[in-house]
């Protein structure tokens, strides 16, 4: 539900935006890719992966899954930039961000992480200035390049 709304405010905003295009691929079988913003022409410029969470502890499995998912098994051309978004489901967002911040600092060491592409640095970007947004940004070394990962960290915690 929550990526239905966000595909819509983006197609109201003008991009051309797939969701839940059977492409990428997938160790087990043809991969789901959230959403991707399509250029003009249709050809793709940046991937979206999203998730829920409500908790963000050293053995969460979730985080990882969904990098490498996005990084390992959609992006199979190494777009320049990508975007992750978690609904943070957790009852203290401050705590979620400064954990999720601490996990993904020690991405590399996660036995789960497919270190392919590995972790060079996670960094809150101060973007937003709202109480319930946060933006950090993760950069990996693909290749011979750096490849950026935005993650869009949305409290969606409701008591």
């Amino acid at each position: 539900m929550h990526s239905d709304l966000l595909t819509d405010w983006l197609r109201d905003a003008g991009f051309n935006i797939t969701d839940q295009t059977r492409s990428g691929r997938s160790s087990k079988n043809a991969g789901e890719i959230d959403l991707m913003v399509r250029n003009a022409t249709g050809t793709p410029v940046t991937i979206i992966e999203a998730f829920r969470a409500n908790s963000c502890g050293d053995k969460n499995t979730n985080i990882s899954s969904h990098i490498n998912k996005l990084i390992h098994d959609y992006d199979t051309i190494g777009h320049e930039f990508n975007f992750i978004v978690v609904y943070a489901e957790a009852k203290d967002f401050v705590s979620f961000w400064k954990n999720y911040n601490i996990y993904l600092n020690k991405l590399n060491s996660k036995q789960e992480f497919i270190n392919t592409y590995p972790l060079l640095s996670f960094d809150d970007t101060s973007i937003s200035d709202k109480a319930n947004l946060k933006i950090g940004l993760a950069k990996h070394k693909r290749e011979d390049k750096i490849v950026k990962i935005y993650h869009i960290v949305v409290n969606m915690y409701k008591a």
